[in-house]
C-alpha cells in the first residue's frame, strides 16, 4: 500500500466514522481530554480526581472487554524489555552510553541538583563507562563481529560485561527515578 502521508489521515478518518463504537470512542476521548485542555489553568483537585478515576475506568473496560489482546500484548513488551536488557544490539548498548554521557554532562552543569544525588549519578556514570570500555576493547581484542550476535553473545566475558553493566542502567534510571519523583512531590508540598 503506497499512501503519502495525506491520504494515511483520510483513511485513518475514515475508519474513525466507519461504525458507531468508532464514532462513540472518538466523541468520549475528544470530550475528555477537551476537558483536560480547557481545565489546565484551574487547580481544581476534583476535576484532577474525576479525571484520573474516568482514565483508570477507561483502562479498566478496554482490559477487560480485550483481555486475551492486552495478555498478548504484555507477555510480548515483557519479553522485548528482557531481550534488550540481557541482549541489546550493540546500537542500543551505544545509545545507553549516549545517555549515561548526556545525564553526567547535565549532572556537571546544573548546580540545582542534591550534592549526594550528583555524586550517586558520577559514580554509576564512572561505572558504566568502564564497563562499556571494556566491552569495546574486548570486543576489538577478540576480533569479534558486532554484527552476529551468536559470536557477541557467545563469548560469557562479553555477556557479563554487557548484563551487569545493563543491571546497574536499570537501577541507576530506577533511582533517578525515584528521586525526581520524590523532589516534584517535595516541591508540591512546599507550595
Amino acid at each position: 500500500m503506497d499512501l503519502n502521508s495525506f491520504e494515511k489521515i483520510v483513511t485513518i478518518f475514515k475508519y474513525m466514522i466507519s461504525s458507531f463504537m468508532n464514532i462513540e470512542i472518538l466523541l468520549i476521548i475528544l470530550l475528555f481530554f477537551g476537558l483536560i485542555f480547557l481545565n489546565v489553568k484551574r487547580n481544581n483537585l476534583y476535576f484532577k480526581i474525576g479525571a484520573i478515576v474516568s482514565l483508570i475506568i477507561f483502562f479498566i473496560t478496554i482490559f477487560i472487554y480485550y483481555s486475551s489482546y492486552v495478555g498478548e500484548c504484555v507477555t510480548k513488551f515483557i519479553k522485548l524489555l528482557l531481550n534488550l536488557f540481557y541482549f541489546p544490539p550493540t546500537g542500543v548498548y551505544f545509545v545507553y552510553m549516549i545517555f549515561v554521557f548526556i545525564v553526567l554532562i547535565i549532572n556537571l552543569f546544573y548546580k540545582k541538583i542534591d550534592i549526594i544525588f550528583r555524586r550517586i549519578n558520577i559514580v554509576y556514570s564512572g561505572v558504566l563507562f568502564l564497563f562499556y570500555s571494556d566491552a569495546i576493547a574486548f570486543i576489538l581484542t577478540n576480533k569479534i563481529n558486532v554484527f552476529d550476535k551468536a559470536s557477541v553473545y557467545g563469548d560469557n566475558i562479553l555477556l557479563s560485561i554487557i548484563q551487569i553493566s545493563n543491571l546497574l542502567l536499570v537501577i541507576w534510571i530506577a533511582f533517578m527515578i525515584g528521586y525526581i519523583l520524590y523532589m516534584v512531590f517535595k516541591k508540591e508540598d512546599n507550595t
